[in-house]
């Protein structure tokens, strides 16, 4: 195209054929250029969603962790408060029976 365009100018048909091919094809080019943006945006977009949606399902997973691991901590201790009082409460029934005494009225409670 350059070398026709200096040896016969730029109205020889050869050329101007050449000229709207180029600028066919740099319009081809350029349209392809914009899908692939607009593609790779969506996609973009999708991925960034996504991302979203697991960041808040991790934070509320994170959260129902933290739930059970004080429900465990308050179970842990209602379970040593259960033991201590099971055991002064065997303590005293034994010094009780020990003294000869009949408790009243002394619930008998399972050890289980």
């Amino acid at each position: 195209m350059a070398e026709l365009g200096t040896q016969f100018g730029p109205s020889y048909p050869k050329v101007a054929q050449l000229n709207n091919q180029l600028k066919e094809t740099e319009h081809q080019l350029q349209s392809e250029i914009n899908k692939s943006v607009d593609h790779l945006r969506g996609q973009y977009m999708a991925a960034l969603q996504r991302e979203n949606l697991l960041r808040e399902s991790f934070e509320r997973q994170k959260q129902e962790a933290n739930k059970l691991n004080e429900s465990a901590i308050e179970y842990s201790l209602l379970k040593r408060d259960v033991e201590s009082n099971r055991t002064l409460y065997e303590g005293l029934l034994e010094k009780l029976k020990e003294a000869g005494l009949r408790p009243a009225c002394v619930p008998i409670i399972s050890a289980s």
